[in-house]
């Protein structure tokens, strides 16, 4: 069950999860009923962004990768206050939308965590289906947070 995240009330595997479009999958925001939204089945949260995968795609440029990753952050600060909005209002698509950016822009940057955040919460609009979505942006900004932290702290 570790391989598991919640759709509504089906649960879709770390396969699908690759086969739908978060590349690189390793561990997933998972929710079950006795772990709601914890990052993996053990527990273990390790770093928020794999670095040596980041600094690779980005020819080693720790300078670069970190003005980047900064905007990035700065962005997602932006765009939480605008799901919490699309979520008070019942916009399932804006909330799709934005959390398809903060997916795309996070994956890119090797945040997976976050990114995997953002695909459950993009999968749940897309289906509709946003009567958990308080409960999965409240996990996205903890990954949001934990990158900022780390961000600040290790880079």
């Amino acid at each position: 069950m570790d391989d598991l995240v919640a759709k509504d009330e089906r649960m879709v595997t770390r396969d699908t999860l690759k086969d739908e479009g978060v590349p690189g999958v390793k561990a997933v925001c998972c929710e079950t009923p006795d772990r709601p939204f914890s990052t993996s089945a053990d527990g273990e949260e390790g770093d928020p962004i794999d670095l040596e995968q980041a600094l690779s795609e980005f020819d080693g440029d720790r300078d670069f990768l970190q003005g980047l990753l900064r905007a990035f952050l700065e962005n997602v600060g932006r765009q939480i206050p605008a799901l919490r909005r699309a979520i008070g209002t019942a916009d399932a698509q804006e909330v799709r939308s934005l959390a398809h950016a903060i997916k795309g822009g996070a994956g890119n940057l090797g945040a997976q965590r976050l990114a995997e955040c953002a695909w459950a919460m993009e999968r749940m609009a897309g289906e509709g289906g946003l009567a958990r979505a308080h409960e999965a942006l409240e996990r996205l900004e903890a990954q949001h947070e934990r990158l900022k932290r780390y961000v600040s702290e290790r880079l």
